[in-house]
């Protein structure tokens, strides 16, 4: 009986299997057809680190190598398509890049959206292209390599995965094999197919049979049973396929669908016994993706305008909480990993009160990571940690409350600074960028953030800013007249790859360049930020913290030059307490009151540092509006507090225990 091959070609991450190939071999061989996943990224890492096939080459420069590709990785993902790029010109030949595209320039031209000093981009670019060239000249060898690997009469479909520059890969090896067998049936399939995309590329490479658009789960297993029985494609939803030589489409479909939960478990058997044979593994801490939800519930309701995910079905659907800890439980049973990674875009809310208490009861011992909002409780955050969540993508994105809202966000400053500040406390790891250039913001905003972050640099800080990107898929493309976008246009990049007419690019492209419908340019005005997060990211040893001692509060600052100690007594207790989460004068004013009735003055305990700074405010025994107001404003004054949108919070994180 024949089989399925499915390839994860480069340059998916070497530390993860692919989640979306595990399932479609999980779910082919349910249904009785056999399936095989190669990972021929693994082999080309490794070439990549020896430079030359050199078995001699000394653990420790080997590791050493490894480290750099990882620094490489990590700048090709900046970059965007400089993966798809090193496999052009084996794709292309000497028609690879438009006349005079010189990628060297096209991706200085990029890099400026990292918003970095023109010398730091200069050495980045430089670096990158001694790699590139040593990278480049080693593709055409490893896909002929790659060709020789396989026993071609065990296979009749073989599949590719298109995500994350590897559609210009898979496209190069897919080429190869049609030429050499032209019997085999060559599908491509992920996020680089979706819906026009997948069209161009099945019209544009006629060696690529069938491009299968968004999740297909559920049309794999009757795609293979047809192709193998000759049968009629035209009523499968979101194909792009040949018949009798003419280009067909069944794109914009309704798709097939079913229950996440009668989904199988992924199928990482391949990835582990190929990563076993590697030279590199011993190198490599694996991560592996589990998945509990599809789509967005937020953006159901409120497409942030920059994001491009779930191509063209935001639609939300999760696993009950039975079978999702079921299959946590079985994956860290069979495969020898601890960290978990959910590839969902965002946390099923409803988890809070089924999945998440199930895994903390479970003692699993697993170090877990996901997507959420930044509108949780307190308990929530350390519901998250006590589960096993060790890391966090909030969608932070910016610190600005009327940005937020041009993003349709639904969160404020203070929300995003609140969510920072318990994440500290309880230990949880945030991942987050500063989004910068959003169409129709105040320049203004951008002085204002930079005095905020100064007060936050005890906090988590994020990776960077950078500029928005215009993704297909996103509110910035389908509504840009109305959002302030004009000039819409592939990235630059894709001239360098492709030798395609404008309009070809246009359907393959999935990120795009840009102009502002206002003309501005945000590069004129968002340095006082970026200068402030690059001091934010360099300040690993400030704090701010609190600790209660008898009747008094406590706080320890050391964001400065030199320690400063602040005393907080009675009702100003209270106020900074109740502003744990950010809260209206009304809120406050009714625990300040309540305070001022059941404490009185707390005395200075004898181990208290002396010359401590203590408020004026809601002392004496005034306790009208003004008095809490001037409490507020001095406490702002301090940095202790941050006022935003008619809300009050409290930056101070609790110290452990019950004193410094």
């Amino acid at each position: 009986m024949k089989r399925v091959l499915l390839l994860n070609m480069p340059f998916h991450a070497l530390e993860t299997p692919s989640i979306g190939l595990s399932l479609l071999k999980a779910g082919l061989e349910h249904t009785g057809i056999l399936c095989d996943i190669h990972y021929l990224n693994l082999p080309f890492i490794e070439r990549v680190c020896r430079q030359q096939d050199d078995a001699t080459v000394p653990a420790r420069h080997l590791a050493e190598a490894v480290n750099l590709f990882f620094a490489y990785q990590e700048l090709w993902s900046r970059f965007g398509l400089l993966g798809d790029w090193l496999f052009s010109a084996d794709l292309f030949g000497e028609s690879a890049g438009g006349a005079g595209c010189r990628v060297e320039e096209v991706l200085a031209r990029q890099m400026q959206s990292w918003l970095r000093p023109p010398e730091s981009v200069e050495a980045d670019v430089q670096a990158w292209s001694r790699r590139a060239l040593q990278i480049r000249a080693q593709v055409s060898p490893f896909l002929e390599e790659s060709l020789a690997r396989f026993d071609w009469g065990l296979y009749d479909i073989i599949g590719f995965s298109c995500t994350y520059q590897q559609t210009v890969a898979s496209l190069a090896l897919a080429r190869r094999i049609k030429a050499r067998y032209p019997e085999k049936t060559i599908v491509f399939g992920g996020a680089d197919c979706e819906q026009e995309m997948g069209e161009a590329l099945g019209r544009l490479f006629p060696f690529v049979d069938v491009v299968c658009s968004g999740k297909a789960d559920w049309v794999l297993p009757e795609l293979v049973r047809r192709l193998r029985a000759g049968d009629d494609l035209g009523d499968i939803p979101n194909l792009a396929f040949h018949r009798d030589g003419t280009s067909c489409s069944t794109m914009g479909q309704p798709p097939l669908s079913g229950s996440l939960d009668d989904l199988p478990y992924p199928d990482y058997s391949d990835y582990f016994s190929q990563l076993e044979q590697n030279t590199l593994s011993g190198l490599v801490k694996s991560r592996l993706p589990f998945e509990t939800a599809r789509g967005c519930w937020w953006g159901q309701r409120s497409h942030c305008t920059f994001c491009g995910l779930n191509g063209s079905s935001l639609a939300y659907s999760s696993k009950s909480a039975q079978r999702a800890l079921a299959e946590v439980a079985f994956l860290s049973e069979r495969y020898p990993v601890r960290s978990f990674e959910a590839v969902d875009n965002i946390l099923d809310m409803g988890y809070f009160r089924t999945l998440l208490p199930a895994l903390k009861a479970s003692h699993h011992g697993l170090r877990l990571f996901y997507e959420t909002k930044v509108n949780l409780t307190k308990e929530q955050v350390r519901l998250l940690v006590e589960a096993g969540v060790r890391g966090i993508q909030p969608g932070i994105e910016s610190l600005s409350t009327s940005i937020l809202r041009l993003m349709r966000k639904g969160s404020t400053s203070l929300q995003n600074i609140q969510f920072l500040k318990w994440a500290r406390e309880v230990g949880l790891c945030v991942s987050w960028y500063f989004l910068v250039g959003v169409p129709g913001e105040d320049p203004a905003e951008y002085p204002r953030m930079a005095e905020i972050v100064r007060a936050l640099v005890h906090l988590e800080p994020p990776q960077g800013c950078t500029l928005i990107k215009l993704e297909r898929f996103s509110p910035y493309y389908d509504e840009r007249e109305a959002l302030g976008v004009c000039s819409v246009r592939p990235l630059e990049i894709y001239r360098c790859i492709y030798p395609f007419p404008e309009e070809d690019l246009a359907q393959l492209a999935s990120s795009f360049d840009y102009d502002y419908a206002d003309g501005r340019d945000p590069r004129a005005y968002v340095w006082p930020l970026v200068e402030a997060v690059a001091a934010w990211q360099g300040n690993r040893t400030a704090s701010l913290t609190y600790a209660r001692t008898g009747g008094t509060l406590l706080i320890r600052d050391t964001r400065g030059p030199e320690v400063r100690w602040v005393r907080l007594t009675g009702p100003q207790r209270a106020v900074y307490e109740v502003c744990d989460a950010a809260h209206t004068l009304p809120v406050i004013e009714a625990h300040a009151r309540e305070a001022c009735g059941a404490r009185g003055e707390a005395s200075l305990a004898a181990d208290e540092p002396v010359g401590a700074i203590e408020p004026q405010g809601l002392k004496g025994g005034d306790y009208s509006r003004a008095e809490l107001e001037r409490l507020l404003a001095e406490l702002v004054d301090l940095r202790l507090m941050l006022h935003d949108d008619g809300r009050y919070l409290s930056l101070a994180t609790c110290a452990e225990g019950s004193r410094f």
